[in-house]
């Protein structure tokens, strides 16, 4: 498979001036999910080659990070056993 020099998207000129802006200020503009036409575009299926031990590893910092002092170490490790066992992805 080659590479791809040019991607092209047609679109009208918009009332909210997204399509204008993407032109004179080089922005990207990004519809919500519930405007697209196919409704997986935003359910991706992810494959993880990561050990339990590293996934572990990974949930316990995301928690540290993000509930430093909303939830206690056995609670985190708790957390992540319960994540590892149901193999449930987390929504941040």
């Amino acid at each position: 498979m080659g590479e791809i020099d040019f991607i092209y998207k047609y679109r009208p000129i918009d009332a909210k001036g997204h399509t204008k802006r993407i032109l004179t200020h080089s922005e990207l503009y990004f519809s919500r999910p519930l405007n697209f036409n196919d409704p997986f575009d935003c359910r991706p299926d992810f494959s993880i080659t990561a050990s339990n031990n590293q996934i572990k590893k990974y949930l316990m910092g995301r928690f540290l990070k993000y509930m430093p002092n909303l939830i206690s170490r056995q609670q985190r490790r708790a957390k992540a056993r319960e994540i590892i066992k149901t193999k449930r992805i987390m929504k941040r």
